[in-house]
């Protein structure tokens, strides 16, 4: 399969590491930044044959190409324009989160949904994937979510990789209080099946993000989001002749230690070859990406 890279950020280069594993054949890369030359970097490392400075050169370049995809990954003040002039290709693309914050804009492509892969890449999570099945309709759970973010602004850039998850767990999530602190925004909502939620956004805190779902004696607990671990009961433990409880770790699953590669990616990237080769039907489309940005839009306060 051929693709045409845009964009050449870290994140451009473990995309680049997983369509390479899988036989993709990259026929160029492009930066959006003409100062930078990440393009020609890239381009030495993994040996890909055309490298531009210039989107212009690039489209042109696209223009002689027959069989072909995108991955869209530039700067994100960029990525609108870009993922337009894309679509006019009437080709498949894989194209970064986020991809607007301005709904108006999915409306506008909305015609084009069944090319366009949004790269929620935790939600290919195996730990994700896992408990997605293990509490699928479960009701009378008990969701408590933290976001440790620099700023406000990077809700809407960052934390909506916990939105995704969240959604992809819960299919919808309807918020009923939002209260706002220079320090913090507190979330209080529920699930599609009416089970009670509670996000913190927590600015410039030293913790790590964190979800934690309670069922009964069972709890799934995301710490950081890359691991998960389940408890089930308690355990007593001695120490100093004093008895005390502790949560029973019962399974322990770790993104890290699946593959080489940067969590979610190489499952993302198996996914999008098959939307490309069958037209698989994916769930992180233009209808997941609304509802993903529709409640970071909602919490930030736009």
């Amino acid at each position: 399969m051929n693709i045409i890279i845009i964009g050449t950020s870290r994140i451009v280069e473990h995309h680049i590491k997983c369509l390479k594993y899988l036989k993709f054949n990259i026929l160029a890369i492009c930066t959006t930044n003409k100062s930078s030359s990440n393009h020609i970097i890239l381009k030495n490392k993994y040996k890909i044959d055309y490298a531009f400075n210039d989107v212009k050169k690039l489209f042109n370049f696209a223009n002689k190409c027959k069989e072909f995809s995108f991955l869209v990954a530039p700067r994100i003040k960029d990525t609108e324009k870009i993922l337009l002039k894309c679509l006019g290709y009437n080709k498949k693309i894989l194209v970064e989160k986020p991809i607007t914050n301005n709904l108006n804009f999915l409306k506008k492509i909305y015609k084009y949904k069944k090319l366009i892969f949004v790269g929620y890449n935790r939600i290919f999570y195996e730990n994700v994937d896992f408990l997605c099945k293990k509490i699928k309709n479960k009701k009378n759970l008990f969701i408590e979510v933290s976001c440790a973010e620099d700023n406000k602004n990077d809700i809407l850039t960052n934390s909506c990789h916990i939105i995704s998850i969240l959604l992809k767990i819960f299919k919808d999530i309807k918020i009923f209080k939002i209260v706002r602190d220079k320090n913090f925004i507190f979330v209080s909502a529920e699930t599609f099946k009416k089970n009670f939620l509670i996000i913190k956004f927590n600015f410039q805190a030293t913790e790590n993000f964190e979800i934690k779902i309670i069922d009964k004696k069972i709890v799934y607990h995301f710490k950081p989001i890359e691991k998960l671990v389940i408890y089930k009961n308690l355990e007593k433990v001695l120490m100093d002749n004093v008895n005390y409880y502790k949560p029973k770790k019962n399974i322990e699953i770790n993104e890290f230690k699946m593959n080489i590669y940067k969590p979610g990616f190489l499952n993302q990237t198996k996914m999008f070859r098959k939307f490309i080769k069958y037209d698989k039907k994916i769930i992180n489309n233009i209808d997941f990406s609304k509802k993903v940005i529709r409640l970071t839009n909602k919490i930030y306060g736009k």
